[in-house]
């Protein structure tokens, strides 16, 4: 396992990595999902001073009560009061915030990804909320990652209030420095198990002469080479995640 030299932080930063380098994290092995009628999706609205890290958002129920479920613990949470909003006559899974930021995508926007793998026929959209009247086009990395997943076509995001006939709200299955479940790198090993390394496995040796030489690199573009270990450049599985929180086991 590699070690990380905290001289080269700032304190609180260093101060901070440690501890959730070596916060034990809680496995769960059944994941909840709740499911409603007539249910909306809500896009992101900030709220100054509530303590949440993104805002308010996610899932109403029929009767305007917010899905619990639905919101990530001191990051997006609450509802707001919805007076209209479109309807679509749709079966969709919820995937929460689809944050514009690689790092936050990794370990948060996938989550709930691993309802994905279930391949449920029912299921016509896997919706994302933006922020409220953000415009964004999906590309790069995040387009790669949900063509290597398999539900790129049935991708949707909103930025306006959303009821569809049938929403499913998968848990998440990781919280930082809480919980993790199998199902989250279920995902990642899903989409690791389609990538074929892009450099010959001699130059991979050369320039990711070890795992950590590949981790500051995180780009589905190589995604294999985060996957490099000792005695295999071209392993089966990403272990990124599980290098990244040594307390996944």
């Amino acid at each position: 396992m590699y070690q990380i030299d905290y001289q080269y932080l700032r304190p609180k930063k260093a101060q901070w990595l440690k501890r959730m380098y070596n916060t034990p994290f809680e496995e769960k092995t059944n994941l909840s999902v709740w499911e409603g009628d007539r249910a909306t999706i809500l896009p992101l609205r900030e709220i100054p001073n509530e303590g949440l890290l993104f805002g308010r958002g996610g899932v109403l129920d029929a009767q305007q009560n917010y899905v619990a479920l639905s919101g990530i613990p001191d990051r997006i949470g609450k509802g707001y009061p919805c007076p209209s909003s479109e309807y679509r006559d749709e079966t969709v899974v919820y995937c929460g915030y689809m944050v514009n930021h690689w790092g936050h995508f990794l370990v948060e926007a996938t989550t709930r990804l691993w309802y994905a793998l279930k391949e449920n026929p029912a299921v016509d959209k896997y919706v994302f909320f933006l922020e409220e009247n953000q415009q964004r086009q999906i590309k790069g990395n995040y387009q790669e990652f949900f063509q290597l997943l398999g539900i790129w076509d049935k991708l949707e995001l909103i930025s306006q209030p959303t009821t569809y006939r049938h929403v499913i709200v998968p848990e998440i299955s990781f919280q930082v420095m809480h919980s993790w479940s199998p199902e989250f790198l279920a995902v990642f090993d899903t989409i690791a198990a389609k990538i074929t390394p892009q450099l010959p496995a001699g130059r991979l040796r050369r320039r990711c002469s070890s795992p950590a030489a590949a981790l500051p690199r995180i780009t589905t573009s190589t995604l294999a080479w985060n996957a490099w270990t000792a005695s295999s450049a071209a392993t089966a599985t990403w272990c990124w995640p599980r290098r990244r929180f040594p307390s996944l086991r």
